[in-house]
């Protein structure tokens, strides 16, 4: 089995996918932490179709083929190859596969436990890390690295996704989804739901890295999150990959969400440079719009601002410093500021800061040229100093050369939730009545993935020897 080769760049059997899950060094691990809390699994009465770990196995083909049903009808067909492939890898098999019964028994007996599914997830996202740096992420920077040129090898970047709820029927009043009010009967959404405006079901962050190369995207780390609060689970993974990485960790990617001047500030102070579209642009393309245009007084921060002698009405709009025309009827766009350079800077209390060198045109004295620091305050004439994290950001996104490949990468993590939903079969609603087992699943959805990366770069690296290798190094210091 070691030996065999895929054909990864064709579309690979479910199958063929879960004889690489059986072989994965991660899911070994995790599988004998499972064999552990359930030691006596199948020893008390009639002998079980399988172990621990091939139960874990057949939980994982329940996410791939969609549901447990639906996975122990493709396994009785498929059974005689896999299970010669299972039993290759050293997990015991008998003549049948496992049922959806016997799966939701071991499921809800041993595996229905948060404090298990968190033991899992923290062995897990350690062992994923240390994999990202054996596969060549996260290389060491020299001192002149270009912040303005991101090197997306050294980036985290993560996204938060719903998927609905196995038994939702949504209730929608008023644009927003409601809760069944029926007395009798099925009730139409599982009660453990989460509902946050017309989302609702269950909403999961995943943190990734990659190569730039294709098909190279590892899940570094999975987890529930509460509505609105997909950031805070991103942000605390963040910070744990950063204990461990240390400055080989440079870049953080996410959507708009990331825009409380307080998350984006603890980012910065972490010597971590955050890569995050505007919170008020929708479409990266959108500034077009802006220059030679009046003002958009709901979205734009205008203020009048001094340089010396020199006055200027300026405002923040899709992450930009512009400078403004006054004409009759209002305010204009005229040019934005340019972005020359962006440096990181040690503080006096061992955090960091990062600093903008911007210049501005002016046609009464000559450009104007001055550096702002991305989490401290700008004097307004006649108002309240503004903060700059939520307004500014480092890479301006009318700036295609540097603002394309850089911001590029949130692109990844869109895709990275396409493909577990289609390729991978999650599909858009989940498998599972439950949100503890849909957790598992999700879990189990990111060993699959992940294993299917490391199979494919140890087969284009002929590393047999780390195929086969169940227990990875510790992370350098």
């Amino acid at each position: 089995m070691w030996n065999k080769t895929y054909d990864f760049d064709a579309h690979l059997a479910v199958g063929e996918r879960l004889e690489i899950l059986a072989m994965d060094p991660v899911f070994r691990v995790l599988g004998d932490e499972v064999g552990r809390v359930a030691a006596g699994y199948g020893k008390k009465t009639k002998p079980a179709a399988t172990d621990a770990v091939g139960m874990l196995v057949f939980g994982a083909a329940t996410v791939l083929f969609g549901n447990d049903r639906a996975a122990h009808g493709e396994l009785r067909y498929q059974w005689p190859l896999i299970r010669k492939a299972l039993e290759a890898v050293g997990i015991p098999t008998s003549d049948r596969p496992p049922s959806p019964q016997a799966w939701r028994y071991f499921r809800k007996k041993y595996l229905e436990n948060p404090e298990l599914i968190q033991s899992l997830r923290c062995i897990a996202r350690e062992m994923w890390l240390g994999l990202a740096q054996r596969m060549g992420m996260f290389p060491t920077q020299p001192e002149d690295y270009d912040w303005l040129h991101p090197d997306h090898r050294n980036t985290l970047f993560a996204d938060g996704t719903w998927v609905r709820p196995a038994s939702g029927v949504e209730v929608t009043r008023r644009g927003k989804t409601q809760r069944s009010r029926a007395k009798s009967g099925r009730k139409r959404l599982s009660e453990d739901v989460d509902v946050s405006g017309a989302n609702f079901g269950y909403q999961h962050t995943v943190v990734s890295a990659r190569l730039p190369v294709e098909r190279m995207r590892l899940i570094i780390d999975i987890g529930r999150a509460a509505p609105s609060r997909d950031v805070k689970v991103a942000l605390d993974s963040l910070f744990w990959a950063k204990t461990q990485l240390g400055d080989r960790l440079r870049h953080f990617a996410y959507d708009r969400a990331l825009s409380a001047k307080e998350d984006i500030t603890r980012v910065i102070r972490a010597g971590i440079l955050p890569l995050c579209k505007p919170s008020n642009v929708d479409a990266f393309d959108d500034w077009k719009a802006l220059p030679r245009h009046k003002i958009r007084n709901d979205k734009a921060i205008a203020f009048s601002y001094k340089f010396g002698e020199c006055f200027h009405d300026l405002c923040f709009d899709a992450g930009m410093l512009w400078d403004m025309e006054t004409r009759a009827d209002g305010r204009y766009y005229l040019k934005r500021a340019d972005h020359l350079a962006v440096r990181r800077v040690r503080r006096a209390d061992g955090s960091y800061d990062f600093e903008v060198d911007l210049r501005l045109y002016c046609s009464r004295g000559g450009d104007h040229t001055f550096t702002w620091s991305l989490t401290g305050n700008v004097e307004r004439l006649g108002k309240r100093p503004l903060n700059l994290a939520p307004h500014l950001r480092p890479i301006p996104i009318a700036d295609k050369d540097r603002a394309g490949p850089a911001l590029g990468i949130r692109q990844t993590a869109e895709a990275m939730f396409r493909y577990l939903k289609d390729y991978m079969g999650k599909g858009n609603r989940a498998g599972s009545f439950s949100a503890l087992a849909h957790e598992i699943d999700m879990l189990l959805l990111a060993v699959a993935h992940n294993a299917l990366v490391w199979r494919e770069y140890c087969q284009e690296h002929s590393s047999q020897q780390a195929l086969a290798t169940p227990q990875l190094p510790p992370l350098a210091a």
